[in-house]
């Protein structure tokens, strides 16, 4: 089973990094406190709705190439063992393995 990924933390990460560095650039620049309060809130809000864009995307992805790889490793274990010959195991080699039974047909 594979785990969900955390999307709503990660929009949150992006959207508090947001908030931090506007903060942050309206203490350097010398902006009024209510203006920086409200610079830093719409930041805040535009990267969290990026960070959910990004999450969903970055979720589905993963979660695509886990069941393509997964896929394509029970595909080549099969290949392995109906073509034993493309394996590079010989016609001889074969023979000399134990067979099984075959039930024979009753006509």
């Amino acid at each position: 089973m594979i785990r969900e990924l955390p999307t709503q933390i990660i929009a949150a990460c992006f959207a508090l990094s947001a908030f931090a560095l506007a903060i942050m650039t309206g203490l350097f620049t010398g902006a009024e406190t209510h203006t920086i309060l409200e610079r830093a809130l719409f930041a805040m809000l535009i990267c969290l709705v990026a960070g959910s864009f990004i999450a969903r995307a970055a979720k589905t992805a993963l979660t695509e190439y886990i069941a393509m790889t997964t896929a394509s490793e029970s595909m080549e274990a099969e290949e392995a063992l109906v073509f034993p010959s493309e394996q590079g195991i010989s016609t001889e080699q074969t023979d000399s393995l134990p067979q099984t039974e075959q039930p024979e047909d009753a006509s």
